[in-house]
């Protein structure tokens, strides 16, 4: 949007409103560091070269197996860099794709070389096969995406601006042809015993089948009741069934506190890659039209009880992640009439947000996984030989600190759940909350707030939503989004940076104030073209960052606008 100068000008240097632009609400102070603020290291990983180990493919050959190996390396915004902690290589040809993680061969994370394998089917296609992303995460959890490689780039990260990331490889000869298995391969099927008693404890059922035809690669059967339906115990049993001979046989165990109800079973054929259709289903009712076995009666005790909570308890009793994890173990005592308690699972979670902000992370969730505004555990109690349900979880350093609502779900041996809100859990006198503590600095990453063009004096402006500094052109790139046969290709020079913290004009390295807008001067500024605004490319240092040191995002645009 193009705007008027003077209006412009002075709401960068008082603080004062225009449309679309909003400038900074005055200088902003940095908040003092501490032990959850944003690590040393805050840039991104880099991959510079990628190679496959052989050019072709051959399906008429025996072995299809292909070798991609690429050149990782890790720097930081401040001190030693964290290194590189995973790379993931995502592949497609001719209706063939796959993803799979790479494994550090040779050098150090802060440098090395990264391989992997991965085979193409002799039933694939013949074509080009490329590289469709690549992902790289340092151990500070600054991530590096690299995706597309389509015709036209939809970002300066695109592969298809990397032609030492995105290397080919082509594919040749003729496919294997499917075979079509038989339409009805069972020729037995059988349950022993045909009826089971479980009063007292659980019984094995023993499953065994015949086929005609190819060999299944995959057999399986599932027992399922009615529970959901009447009042006894639902039953889902899986059995998987092995080969011996020419049969193929399992043990389904039966469990008890289901009532009296029938199981229907329902068998499930899996065929290798060599055959098309290769899932076969026999339902219970289609064994029946068979003159098979369709349903396993079940007599049982009968447990329709809900488990009480009678205590919980948390030690510590307050948790202090700023220094460090902390290890919390949770007890709790509960009673059930019938088959007893299971287990009990306590989840707590929090959505206060940090530093005011209610979603988000740092970095933000383009660039890793980071201090979350939003956090949740999850521990499983198991009983103990006193009676009493125990289990652990670890609290990781630097949660969002605040009051951890707590939900409880007891399970009983026959499936009965009694679930515990946290404004039932007071209301029976228990523990409803959990105080976590850490300590953070400024973890929130910084963003454009705004953006808006004068196209007059050739000049692009910016709005953040915090005091940031080093603002240069080493650190933000302009980018015209046409013509699309150079998008992202070069970005547009910017021969000069005014910087404002609201009130008045300050060095744009943040030294004498930290910078809340920006006035960049962009020559080649063109009525009617849009133009995409990123920050800290190509693990530039020292980085754009807030005053604490979050930097901008580098994966995605910090702000876009169009010249009119």
């Amino acid at each position: 949007m193009r705007l008027q100068r003077a209006a412009v000008a002075a709401a960068l240097l008082t603080g004062g409103l225009v449309p679309v632009v909003l400038a900074g609400a005055g200088p902003a102070a940095a908040t003092a560091p501490s032990l959850c603020a944003p690590p040393a290291d805050t840039v991104g990983p880099a991959v510079t070269l990628a190679t496959f180990g052989r050019p072709t493919l051959d399906l008429d050959a025996d072995s299809r197996v292909q070798t991609v190996t690429l050149t990782a390396s890790d720097t930081s915004g401040s001190g030693a860099p964290s290194g590189v902690a995973q790379v993931r290589v995502g592949i497609r040809g001719n209706a063939f794709s796959t993803e799979f993680a790479l494994t550090l061969t040779s050098g150090a994370p802060a440098a090395g070389q990264w391989s992997g394998q991965f085979t193409v089917s002799k039933y694939a296609k013949p074509g080009t096969y490329r590289i469709s992303s690549i992902v790289a995460t340092d151990a500070a959890r600054n991530e590096q995406d690299y995706f597309g490689n389509g015709k036209t780039a939809t970002g300066p990260n695109d592969l298809a601006l990397f032609p030492a990331d995105s290397p080919t490889f082509t594919v040749t000869g003729t496919p294997a042809q499917r075979r079509t298995p038989p339409s009805n391969p069972l020729r037995a099927f059988s349950l022993r015993p045909q009826a089971v008693n479980t009063v007292e404890t659980t019984r094995p059922v023993r499953i065994a089948a015949r086929f005609a035809g190819p060999r299944p690669a995959r057999v399986s059967v599932q027992l399922i009741g009615s529970g959901h339906r009447r009042k006894v115990g639902f039953v889902f049993v899986r059995a998987t069934l092995h080969r011996a001979g020419g049969a193929w046989s399992g043990t389904a165990h039966i469990p008890r506190w289901v009532g009296k109800q029938i199981l229907q079973p329902t068998l499930y054929i899996n065929y290798s890659a060599a055959f098309l259709r290769s899932f076969r289903v026999y339902t219970a009712q289609q064994l029946h039209h068979l003159d098979f076995p369709s349903g396993l009666p079940v007599v049982s005790g009968l447990d329709t009880t809900k488990p009480t909570l009678k205590s919980l308890a948390f030690s510590p009793a307050a948790v202090d992640s700023t220094a460090g994890a902390e290890k919390v173990t949770v007890t709790a005592t509960a009673s059930d009439t019938g088959s007893g308690v299971k287990y009990i699972d306590v989840d707590s979670a929090i959505r206060h947000g940090l530093n005011g902000s209610a979603a988000g992370s740092y970095p933000f969730a383009a660039d890793g996984v980071g201090y979350l505004s939003s956090e949740d555990f999850h521990v499983r109690l198991s009983r103990t030989a006193n009676g009493d349900f125990v289990g652990t979880t670890t609290v990781p350093q630097c949660v969002p600190s605040g009051t951890y609502h707590l939900t409880v779900d007891v399970v009983d041996a026959a499936g009965n759940a009694n679930y515990y809100s946290p404004k039932q859990l007071a209301a029976a006198g228990l523990v409803s909350s959990l105080d976590v503590t850490s300590l953070h600095g400024d973890v929130v990453a910084p963003f454009v707030y705004s953006a808006a063009t004068y196209g007059a004096d050739q000049e692009l402006f910016l709005n953040f939503s915090e005091g940031v500094k080093n603002v240069t052109t080493s650190t933000l790139s302009v980018f015209a989004t046409t013509p699309l046969s150079t998008r992202f290709t070069t970005p547009a020079p910017i021969s000069s940076i005014t910087c404002a913290n609201g009130s008045a004009t300050v060095d744009c390295s943040g030294s004498g104030g930290l910078v809340t807008s920006a006035v960049l001067t962009v020559p080649s500024l063109t009525p009617g073209t849009v133009y995409d605004v990123y920050a800290n490319l190509n693990q530039v240092t020292t980085q754009l960052t807030d005053g604490n040191g979050n930097p901008l995002s580098w994966n995605y645009p910090a702000g876009a606008v169009k010249d009119s």
